[in-house]
């Protein structure tokens, strides 16, 4: 059983990518529930009719019932009993309503509930040509995107207005989930996604970030990029090419077969030795990196990059080993703020390939003078 609640859930959802994988199904902001069993055809729960006519398009599934999520947990209880389910694998317990959960386990007393996800992560950690086609693609709306910025970051509109221009931009390229965020001012702060605490306008003097992230056709691409309108304070200058220096020192450690903590390592210990009081001072630092496909943070990949913020680092002896593998993407990018000099910034998609890896966003890295 997959219960995949969307994209309502944005980034962090991670259900909907194992329904992408095995149905190529995505029910958007809404709830939906995928039930499959030996000897049976599978049975694809949807919250309304409309989604039933997508879900006939885009997956090969016979059985599709539009019910409502108020349903699906005796619904659902009543499919697995008549089957005779003892040990039932499920995927997405974590983002399951209780209103859906409750009804199931409740109907299926005694039953054994294994969560499968590890299962199905192998599968999804390389992709195929026909994946790395579309995250090229993505990769590109996130290069044009940024190119948007640039051409409008000083036309005295506020920044969600900036926001909303280059979120049109991948619109436009028939993305479906859209989901970005700026930061602008004199010391750039945290990463701002609501209009509501967007408001700044731009003006000479300021630092302005951005990151993007998008799906098309269900695969996300995602990148982040650094400027300031005008010339910055040397300070403010370099604490920017620290960002370039972590940026570097992870690609240097990702190659083929390496252990991803490495990379982990690379990005940390380069921050540290500019900076080895950075919580001390007040400095937040995110996950180096992690891992990108189906889901925003991809399994297995993603394991290596804890958030320092919210996250406990395991000590190397106690780090499975993740291998870096041919036609895995990960996202690299540090994304420091600090009190006194604001912002800095740099994201990348990169391809791990048979003797390497290759960039697969393009937007200049230098920091972009509006």
């Amino acid at each position: 059983m997959v219960a995949s609640h969307g994209l309502g859930l944005g980034a962090d959802t991670t259900a909907l990518g194992y329904a992408r994988y095995l149905c190529d199904w995505d029910g958007g902001p809404t709830p939906s529930l995928l039930l499959a069993a030996p000897n049976a055809a599978p049975v694809l729960l949807v919250a309304y009719h409309t989604l039933m006519r997508k879900a006939q398009q885009m997956t090969d599934i016979a059985d599709i019932r539009a019910v409502g999520p108020a349903r699906y947990g005796a619904l659902a209880a009543g499919w697995l009993a008549g089957r005779g389910a003892k040990r039932i694998g499920i995927v997405g317990r974590a983002e399951m309503p209780l209103g859906v959960w409750m009804p199931l386990a409740e109907g299926l007393p005694g039953a054994g509930w294994v969560d499968v996800e590890g299962l199905l992560d192998g599968f999804r950690v390389a992709k195929d040509a026909e994946q790395l086609a579309i995250h090229r693609a993505g990769a590109a709306i996130c290069d044009a995107m940024f190119a948007e910025l640039a051409r409008h970051a000083r036309a005295g509109v506020p920044m969600f207005v900036l926001k909303a221009r280059m979120e049109q931009v991948a619109r436009e390229a028939g993305c479906d989930f859209v989901n970005t965020w700026i930061s602008g001012g004199r010391r750039a702060d945290y990463c701002r996604y609501f209009a509501a605490e967007c408001g700044h306008v731009p003006r000479e003097g300021d630092q302005l970030l951005a990151g993007v992230a998008v799906t098309l056709h269900g695969h996300w691409a995602h990148a982040v990029r650094s400027g300031h309108l005008g010339e910055p304070p040397a300070a403010q200058r370099a604490f920017h090419d620290l960002a370039r220096e972590i940026h570097a020192a992870s690609l240097a450690a990702l190659q083929p077969g390496c252990d991803l903590w490495e990379v982990h390592d690379a990005a940390v210990a380069t921050l540290e030795r500019a900076w080895p009081d950075w919580r001390a001072r007040g400095m937040t630092f995110s996950r180096a990196g992690h891992g990108l496909g189906l889901s925003y943070y991809d399994p297995v990949a993603t394991t290596a990059f804890p958030v320092s913020y919210t996250e406990q680092v395991p000590p190397p002896g106690a780090r499975p080993r993740i291998e870096a593998r041919p036609g895995m993407v990960l996202e690299l990018h540090p994304i420091m703020f600090d009190p006194e000099f604001g912002g800095a910034a740099l994201g990348d998609m990169v391809l791990v390939t048979e003797t390497g890896t290759e960039l697969l966003t393009h937007a200049p890295r230098e920091l972009a003078i509006y």
